[in-house]
């Protein structure tokens, strides 16, 4: 279907194609290519930083039928400008009217300001914005303290917050800020019932909202052959990693747990997700069990198949509860076991995963590991997840509801 009333979508991510950066990157591009399928067209912005260039320029490209906008971020820290610069607006406001598009679709807004959404709304565009972290609770955007710990708040209190940032005052005032802008977008979508509650609960004051779970890349044609040859010509399990060399990700858990493993007979490859390979080297895996290597960063239209006909189980430790999880629902909809950490978005799926709290023990995880490896022959059947086009077309229907 196409929307009657819409037909040119202004989407605007902190980060866009070819700059695949995170899971919100990704779902962005991806509802937006399939808007673009379905007749619908699509203008982008993003942001850049480039020394060389003043603050605010913007560079314009064209890729797949759709022209990207990046705005030049200014320099250094001023940490105000990173959730409401009414310059940022100004420029965005501007793209806006240049390109003529008559809705707005907004995710990361990090570096870009919460400012957009009044800006856009007293342009007379319509707004929904897809929340994917919880920026707007938490200013350090992921509920994870200082220390590295779930911060586990549920609702989200600013009282208890103080100790996590600089000043009272400062907290108080992004809160107002952010609160007060996503009272204006027309629609506020979240990808998982717990993003959605947590969310409500901690007073986030959407006017209307709506649960618009995300969609993901479907196995293409040959994956399930690929898949079957590569098991039948080795019986070593092979272990995947996707997230990166961080606490937040839950890497130290992984190194440690399988330290602690009395075998070796497997493989373990890690996803070097960086713009520039720089997130691992072999020197991380010294002391840890098996042979581990290090996978190139794919792209969904490439090597996506690649990696999860190569593995096994796919490790998803992650140390705060994620909104919603892109690469377990990959993983499943491919026969792929997942090792995850329990709560929040990650685990509203079908799947029989194997799961550990948030917080556990390399301890846990090696047994768990064990165990794995025992069963060296149980892969799951694959399970349907819904897919880009999908989420997609249930945007499409919600925008004619506005």
């Amino acid at each position: 279907m196409t929307s009657a009333r819409f037909r040119h979508v202004l989407v605007v991510n902190v980060h866009f194609d070819p700059d695949n950066y995170g899971g919100a990157t990704i779902v962005a591009k991806e509802v937006a290519r399939h808007l673009l399928a379905a007749g619908i067209q699509v203008s982008a912005v993003a942001t850049m930083q480039a020394e060389e260039l003043p603050p605010y320029a913007v560079v314009r490209s064209h890729r797949d039928g759709i022209d990207t906008f990046r705005i030049n971020m200014p320099p250094g820290p001023a940490p105000t400008l990173r959730y409401w610069d009414d310059q940022m607006t100004a420029r965005v406001v501007q793209i806006a009217s240049q390109v003529g598009a008559d809705v707005a679709h907004l995710h990361c807004l990090q570096g870009l300001g919460a400012g957009l959404i009044p800006g856009l709304r007293g342009f007379g565009l319509p707004v929904v914005l897809s929340v994917h972290d919880f920026w707007w609770l938490c200013q350090r955007q992921f509920m994870v303290q200082p220390d590295g710990r779930y911060c586990g708040q549920d609702p989200v209190r600013l009282g208890q917050c103080v100790g996590c940032v600089s000043g009272r005052a400062q907290l108080n005032e992004r809160n107002q800020k952010l609160f007060a802008a996503v009272r204006q977008a027309d629609l506020v979508t979240f990808p998982s019932a717990f993003a959605h509650g947590l969310s409500l609960r901690s007073g986030l004051p959407a006017r209307r909202s709506a649960i618009l779970e995300n969609g993901i890349n479907h196995p293409g044609p040959g994956f399930f052959d690929d898949q079957a040859q590569r098991r039948a010509a080795s019986s070593e399990l092979t272990f995947g990693f996707v997230g990166g060399p961080s606490a937040v990700k839950g890497w130290p858990l992984v190194r440690e747990a399988f330290k602690r493993l009395d075998r070796a007979d497997f493989r373990g490859v890690v996803v070097d997700g960086s713009l520039d390979g720089s997130w691992w080297r072999p020197s991380m895996f010294q002391g840890m069990r098996g042979r581990w290597n290090i996978h190139p960063r794919f792209e969904q239209a490439a090597g996506l198949d690649q990696f999860y006909a190569s593995i096994d189980v796919l490790l998803f430790l992650s140390q705060w509860r994620e909104t919603f999880g892109l690469v377990v629902r990959e993983a499943i909809s491919r026969g792929v076991r997942v090792i995850q950490t329990e709560g929040g978005g990650a685990t509203e799926h079908r799947a029989k995963s194997r799961r550990l709290p948030i917080g556990a023990s390399p301890e846990e995880l090696s047994e768990i590991l064990g165990q794995e490896l025992q069963n060296r022959d149980g892969h799951p059947d694959p399970v349907p997840c819904r897919s880009f086009a999908d989420q997609a077309e249930e945007l499409m229907v919600l925008l004619e509801t506005l």
